[in-house]
C-alpha cells in the first residue's frame, strides 16, 4: 500500500474516517456490493495482501509453523510474526474474525 503521513490529519479526524469507513462497509446491502467497492478501493496486489494476511492469521491459529506458513503461501518470518504478535498482543480483530468465518462456514 501506498505511504502516507498521519501527521497532515489530526487523529481524532482519522478516527472519525477510520469509523465512517468501517460503519460503511458494515452496512452495506450484500457481498458483491462489498466486492464491488473493494475492487474499486484496492488494486488486485492489495487485496491479495489483506487477503494473505488474514490467512496467515488463520494458519496461526492451527498451530502451523512459520516454516510450513512461509512454504505454503510464501510469507517471510517477519510479516508471519508480525501477523502472530497481533494474534497474542492485539484487539482479537483477528481472532474475532477467524472465529466469525468458522461459524459462517459451519452454516453453511
Amino acid at each position: 500500500m501506498a505511504k502516507y503521513s498521519d501527521k497532515r490529519i489530526p487523529y481524532s479526524k482519522q478516527d472519525k474516517m477510520w469509523t465512517d469507513f468501517c460503519t460503511l462497509v458494515a452496512n452495506m446491502k450484500d457481498i458483491d456490493e462489498v466486492k464491488r467497492f473493494f475492487k474499486d478501493l484496492f488494486n488486485r496486489q492489495e487485496r491479495i495482501m489483506l487477503c494473505r494476511r488474514f490467512h496467515i492469521a488463520e494458519m496461526l491459529e492451527q498451530d502451523m509453523t512459520y516454516q510450513e506458513i512461509g512454504t505454503a503461501i510464501g510469507a517471510s518470518p517477519t510479516t508471519i510474526a508480525r501477523i502472530h504478535k497481533l494474534l497474542k498482543f492485539g484487539r482479537d480483530g483477528y481472532k474475532k474474525a477467524i472465529k466469525r468465518k468458522k461459524k459462517l462456514k459451519s452454516k453453511k
